[in-house]
């Protein structure tokens, strides 16, 4: 329940409804703060010409999945390594005479492309 939404429902109750439709604003907000760690959903209401909140619908919230691995490793392992003791390592290895290959570029003709049988034009 969103400010705009009470001053909208507001406009088009008569006056008189008003107090009974702010009570029953009080009386859900009061509930769903109460209910927050406990109930995850999405709640539909709808609003009488006697200014009377009504519960239209309950959507729960999709469970957490059970096999999250979120839970025992983090999402960018790469943020915790420490660039510091790599630097190190590759100084010790190349201190150690270690063989480093230099890259070397492979040009692949446009015909030279495996295709699968349906796809090749030829």
């Amino acid at each position: 329940m969103t400010r705009d939404w009470i001053l909208s429902i507001l406009e088009q109750l008569p006056v008189w409804c008003w107090p009974i439709f702010l009570w029953d604003v009080m009386w859900v907000t009061l509930s769903l703060a109460e209910m927050e760690g406990e109930v995850a959903g999405l709640f539909t209401f709808a609003v009488t010409r006697q200014g009377r909140i009504i519960v239209l619908n309950f959507y729960e919230a999709d469970r957490p999945d059970p096999a999250d691995w979120t839970r025992y490793a983090p999402r960018e392992p790469w943020a915790a390594l420490d660039l510091g003791v790599l630097s190190a390592l590759r100084e010790v290895l190349d201190g150690l005479g270690a063989i480093e290959l230099p890259a070397v570029p492979v040009s692949i003709a446009a015909d030279m492309w495996l295709l699968p049988p349906a796809l090749d034009p030829g």
